[in-house]
């Protein structure tokens, strides 16, 4: 009797693989690790296709970044606590490809 392979089994293999990469932003090769392109808050998966190699201390800025604009924003006025919420599919697909041709 044969085994069926189970997609989810090669997940942690690939999630190696991209973390042996390059940073995204920096190039650099040391301690490299996984950003969700798509953030798990708003229902990003765990899935290769929305993970990219990303360093520690970019991705300790990236976050920040994002954190202080969203801050800014609700605080200003421009944006409301209740008004974030998950990208659409579309958003999602646009950030995973604008991420992977950096």
């Amino acid at each position: 009797m044969s085994k069926k392979r189970n997609k989810t089994n090669n997940k942690p293999q690939r999630n190696r693989e991209i973390a042996k990469g390059k940073c995204i932003f920096c190039g650099t090769t040391d301690s490299i690790e996984l950003h969700h392109v798509v953030q798990k808050r708003f229902q990003g998966s765990n899935d290769p296709s929305n993970l990219v190699p990303i360093c520690s201390r970019c991705h300790r800025t990236l976050h920040f970044l994002v954190d202080t604009l969203l801050d800014h924003l609700i605080q200003t006025g421009k944006l409301h606590e209740h008004e974030i919420r998950p990208p659409s599919k579309e958003v999602r697909e646009y950030l995973k490809r604008l991420l992977k041709e950096l």
